[in-house]
């Protein structure tokens, strides 16, 4: 260190977002709110003694290692988490209910009629109905992880990068810079992929690129899956999803709605017949 009295140095560890830092010495202090001292584990304190010793060997100074080991004498610093960074404590699943839900909502919150459902976790997604209710929440009280680890925070507001994503393809919406690219050529093979949620219009649009012929199909009146019945439209517009199936069926992906109410015959057998 450039001065004995503070090994630390200037400023350190503002900004600090991951990682553990040993020391030893006297020092003046370190951001608070980026950073901690916690007890030195012994499977730290073994990595540290070990890489030590190299170190030492490597610098032909390996008499120092009795000098330097005594544990009493270092510390150990490693960054605060995002959590620990805003102030905000992860709660229960349990606490939410009593505290949040059923207070704002009244016991049950939306699903007031089946409160005496069982809460306890199932193992699959439910489906039919009760698949329209869909609950309302502000996700805009509480920032991303990567919002509250940036270092511009430090003296400036912190990068919002999900607006400026927005920002940039809706301003290429605008000036009319997104189009359809239909592939150059096609393979002669013929795709049927079930389901229009975001895995299978990522899918469908994959190997349309590659030059297969896809049928897309979808049990719902309306294609989106998840995204258009799970999302509410204050966190995704719906035009939004239509206006990227428009360009998928310009690019030549062919879309049947309203399809696959139970599994056909020929794919039951298909089904039937695999090793798994």
């Amino acid at each position: 260190a450039q001065s004995p009295d503070n090994v630390l140095g200037f400023r350190p560890f503002v900004g600090m977002v991951s990682g553990k830092v040993f020391f030893r010495g006297k020092h003046k202090g370190f951001s608070q709110p980026d950073a901690k001292i916690i007890p030195i584990a012994k499977k730290d304190w073994n990595w540290l003694t070990k890489n030590l010793k190299i170190f030492l060997e490597k610098i032909d100074r390996p008499e120092l290692f009795n000098t330097l080991s005594p544990k009493k004498e270092w510390q150990l610093l490693t960054a605060r988490t995002s959590h620990e960074r805003t102030g905000r404590q992860l709660r229960t699943m349990k606490s939410f209910h009593e505290e949040i839900w059923d207070k704002e909502l009244g016991r049950g919150g939306i699903f007031g009629d089946l409160t005496d459902l069982d809460r306890s976790p199932v193992p699959l997604i439910t489906t039919g109905e009760l698949r329209r209710f869909i609950p309302v929440w502000e996700n805009k009280k509480y920032i991303a992880p990567c919002e509250a680890a940036c270092v511009l925070s430090i003296n400036d507001d912190a990068v919002t990068i999900r607006n400026n994503e927005l920002f940039v393809i809706e301003k290429a919406f605008s000036e009319d810079l997104v189009k359809p690219q239909k592939p150059a050529e096609r393979t002669g093979k013929k795709v049927a992929v079930i389901g229009s949620g975001p895995a299978g219009m990522a899918c469908s649009d994959i190997l349309n690129k590659l030059g297969h012929s896809v049928v897309l199909y979808e049990a719902e009146k309306k294609v989106g899956g998840y995204l258009r019945y799970g999302i509410p439209d204050f966190k995704l517009e719906k035009t939004i999803i239509d206006r990227r199936m428009d360009i998928l069926e310009k690019e030549g992906i062919t879309i049947k709605i309203k399809r696959i109410q139970s599994i056909p015959p020929c794919l039951s057998r298909l089904l039937q017949s695999l090793p798994y």
